[in-house]
């Protein structure tokens, strides 16, 4: 393999390295490049630190030497003009005249034209103004020299912007340039066109930029100037593209990075204490013994492409707003952030709010795991996040297209959703109709008793997946002051055992025997008296031959006791907390064998029921955590 090429400390005005491919790793350190043209070479790796940039002599002066002659051209073609006007001696052809100049000049070659041509029809004007002066003709030396003025302010303007359009002119071109991995450091970069390149992890640190062109994020000053300097401590870089930049050992304590974009970025060794990186895109970042105690990495995404080899982390926030602490007391071992951070890269998460719809869930849930079957789909859990909101994780595999996934599973549930809405209000239109017909009005009963029917079967005609078999929801959906109870079977295999999922209202678990509506007088499974309920519920499971029976019961009933007894829950708490526990004994009645899968979910739905009371968690938490370890199977 040949050695990368030599140009340090060389003088190279105005060299072509076009369409050069053979610069990759090139040396150009310290060089004098202005006036180079590296467009469309491959300089992949090169060196080019403390290299001086920008426009050569040479081009300035041919740039002078071409305005001049633009502008002698404008004048030229404005004498013609003027003396035009003299021929025919009638004070509107000056005017035409003036504005025929103009127009040449632009034709020509523009400002530098222009400024000719006014600089020559201002020493006309000022001539006409003397001259008019000279015979006595105060009016016409006044037009005269008011014209003179204007004509001259007119070539004072445009000279100026043909100058600083030879200011801005490109000296150094990097256009359409393999630039990646380059170096820049201490770089003097005056009039460099960057536009189209490939500016991938270039080191710009304490390069000048003066009227540089990009086309990528470096064209924002304020990246310049973090690229530049290192140092971005407490600065505001939301929603602002970072990608791809070179940022090793950067400064950003206690940053504002929220909704940034990090993608590709090199992050390695960067100083992130105390950020917020909420929201942020970090897919493929570069974290390598990166500091990253105190930030905010909630919703933030990234993949297993994402770089976390040895990030200095004690501590980290999942929820700044709450003030979440990972881990919530003392600080993280060496290693550790990243074993749990990657937990994150390879799930697909769904955040839902107001609860969970099960047939709407189930439909788009086999319609993901079809469509997707290479993708490993597989439940990891689901988390209460607080407000009733619930987080549901799926394992998949690393490469997935998650975006896309998660799009098409989002549709299809709204989809369904919203179908099965409609046809839930209808049931509860007709039983509210029904409630009211007197019971002697036999025939109009009958017909709404059909539609009713007709109805209810209707929420049961959609389709369950074949992957969610042993799970029943039986979720209830508060309408007014009824609970419409309705059973669709479904199930995910033995999984989604992490946590209870609510959906529209409270969600209990039970068999097809409890299928039906449930008029205004009810309350919940069990009828008004659901504490008599439960009691008969523990008493049929004292009863049971199981071993476990006893103290399974003696359990239960220190739960029912301190839920009736409870100053600090209101009734609608104590409730939902008893209609849980039901659920639980009925269970252990029957075949607590065949429900392991269940308990903790009902478990969790009952401590989230009694959750107001604080002085009955720990306690409830001892208890359930032995009924877990009593429960047989």
């Amino acid at each position: 393999m040949s050695q990368p090429l030599d140009f340090s400390n060389q003088v190279l005005p105005n060299r072509s390295f076009k369409g050069r491919k053979d610069l990759a790793g090139a040396n150009f350190r310290k060089a004098d490049i202005r006036g180079c043209d590296f467009s469309n070479a491959n300089l992949e790796g090169a060196d080019f630190s403390e290299v001086t940039a920008g426009q050569s002599r040479k081009q300035i002066f041919i740039a002078f030497a071409f305005a001049s002659a633009v502008a002698f051209a404008g004048a030229v073609a404005f004498a013609g003009a003027v003396a035009v006007a003299f021929m025919f001696a009638v004070a509107f052809t000056l005017v035409f005249a003036v504005a025929v100049a103009v127009a040449v000049a632009f034709a020509v070659a523009g400002a530098f034209a222009v400024a000719g041509a006014g600089a020559v029809a201002g020493a006309v004007a000022v001539a006409g103004a003397v001259a008019e002066f000279a015979k006595g003709n105060i009016l016409g030396g006044i037009g005269y020299s008011l014209a003179a003025l204007f004509l001259l302010f007119l070539s004072y303007i445009f000279l100026m912007k043909a100058i600083e359009e030879i200011r801005n002119m490109t000296g150094t071109s990097f256009k359409e340039t393999e630039l990646s991995n380059t170096k820049f450091t201490g770089a003097i970069l005056n009039n460099c066109d960057f536009t189209d390149a490939n500016l991938h992890h270039i080191n710009w640190t304490h390069a000048h930029f003066s009227r540089c062109k990009f086309s990528t994020n470096l064209a924002i000053r304020q990246v310049q100037e973090l690229c530049i300097s290192r140092i971005g401590t407490n600065e505001n870089f939301s929603s602002i593209d970072l990608s791809g930049l070179h940022l090793v050992g950067v400064n950003l304590t206690g940053a504002n990075l929220t909704a940034a974009n990090l993608n590709d970025a090199n992050l390695s060794q960067a100083i992130l204490e105390n950020a917020i990186l909420a929201n942020a895109q970090a897919i493929k970042t570069d974290f390598t013994k990166a500091t990253l105690t105190g930030a905010c990495i909630e919703k933030w995404a990234i993949t297993s492409e994402t770089i976390f080899a040895n990030t200095i982390c004690d501590y980290i926030f999942l929820d700044l707003a709450k003030n979440e602490c990972k881990p919530p007391s003392g600080k993280f071992e060496q290693g550790d952030f990243e074993k749990l951070v990657n937990q994150f890269t390879t799930t697909l998460d769904f955040l839902f709010r107001n609860g969970i719809d099960p047939q709407a869930f189930d439909f788009a849930l086999n319609n993901l795991i079809e469509d997707y079957e290479a993708m490993g789909i597989s439940l990891k859990g689901v988390e209460d996040v607080g407000d009733g909101d619930k987080l549901i994780r799926f394992n998949t595999v690393p490469d997935a297209p998650k975006a896309e996934m998660h799009a098409q599973f989002t549709q299809n549930y709204e989809v369904i959703h919203q179908q099965l809405e409609a046809s839930r209000n209808k049931v509860w239109e007709l039983q509210q109709k029904l409630d009211r017909i007197d019971l002697e009005n036999k025939l109009e009963r009958c017909e709404l008793e059909k539609q009713l029917a007709v109805a209810i079967a209707k929420l049961e005609e959609r389709p369950t997946s074949k992957y969610l078999q042993n799970l029943v929801y039986h979720q209830t959906t508060q309408l007014g002051q009824q609970k419409l109870l309705y059973a669709p079977q479904s199930n995910f295999g033995d999984t989604m055992t992490d946590q209870s999922i609510q959906s529209g209202g409270d969600v209990f678990f039970t068999g097809r025997d409890n299928l039906g509506v449930v008029g205004q007088d009810q309350q919940g499974v069990a009828g008004r008296d659901i504490s008599g309920t439960v009691t008969n519920t523990i008493q049929q499971l004292r009863e049971t031959n199981q071993p476990e029976a006893p103290q399974l019961s003696d359990l239960l009933e220190e739960l029912q006791k301190a839920v009736e007894t409870s100053s600090e829950l209101g009734e609608p708490d104590k409730q939902k907390a008893l209609e849980y526990l039901n659920q639980i004994g009925e269970m252990s009645a029957k075949d607590p064998t065949q429900k392991k899968g269940m308990l903790p979910m009902l478990l969790d739905a009952f401590t989230g029921a009694i959750s107001k009371a604080a002085s009955l968690i720990q306690p409830v938490k001892k208890i359930t955590a032995a009924i877990l370890n009593i429960w047989p199977g």
